[in-house]
């Protein structure tokens, strides 16, 4: 099976990809305020003198390579997946590896991350509130392993809550320098997402929207654009 998806590629050109994060999240200034990528581990050593947070930043910098080491406005959050990783996901193992997972149109990040939100939100017991999230758009230009289809024949790579033998697949592929995976969503049907492993495929990302998502304290009942308020159910 591993054999079969190690052959299997496609030529990604989704421009823009479309990925949503929390907006609580803290931001990552570092790699806006310096260009040169060559002075990065330099740079944090020196800063990490004084910053408890830069030494932190400096422990994980190992795990991006040079070609990966993308500078700009607001690139923290594109690269932040790369280096802060807890959390394992679908393609990614926690704290084996990260991934930065996209989608292809903006309503399938949206039933991803929904899904993803409320079971968070019910772990932990939140009341009734407004969640901010921030939508940002990437262009995604790379040639990817692609598990597209696969749904029915091979079901462990789709499970909806066991990801264990997708994160399996996953090592195996980022190991053999795979620049990730794209993938049919199992949040959104006629979706796709990918799963991607080295940022040197994403360029021109823009931070495009504020979404809030409307937890009543059992689930998300709604969503809307922050700048205009104009509401939007989601799929039930």
């Amino acid at each position: 099976m591993i054999e079969i998806i190690r052959e299997r590629h496609s030529d990604i050109q989704w421009c823009p990809s479309w990925r949503i994060i929390p907006n609580h999240l803290p931001k990552i200034q570092f790699f806006e305020k310096i260009a040169p990528i060559d002075d990065w581990d330099e740079l944090l050593a020196i800063e990490a003198l004084t910053d408890e947070h830069a030494r932190h930043l400096k422990d994980k910098i190992g795990n991006i390579e040079k070609e990966d080491r993308l500078t700009g406005p607001n690139v923290g959050q594109i690269l932040a997946p790369f280096i802060f990783y807890d959390s394992p996901g679908r393609f990614n193992g926690g704290t084996k590896f990260g991934a930065y997972y996209a989608a292809k149109e903006l309503t399938t990040a949206i039933a991803e991350t929904i899904y993803h939100r409320e079971r968070f939100l019910r772990a932990t017991n939140e009341k009734a509130q407004n969640v901010e999230n921030i939508a940002i758009s990437a262009d995604l230009k790379g040639v990817l392993n692609d598990v597209r289809g696969m749904k029915n024949d091979h079901p462990k790579l789709y499970h909806p809550e066991d990801y264990s033998y997708s994160q399996l697949v996953a090592k195996d592929l980022k190991d053999l320098g795979s620049l990730g995976v794209v993938y049919d969503s199992v949040r959104h049907e006629g979706g796709e997402c990918a799963a991607i492993f080295k940022a040197r495929v994403l360029s021109n990302w823009q931070q495009q929207k504020i979404l809030v998502y409307q937890w009543d304290g059992s689930r998300i009942v709604g969503h809307f654009e922050k700048t205009n308020e104009t509401r939007i159910q989601p799929n039930n």
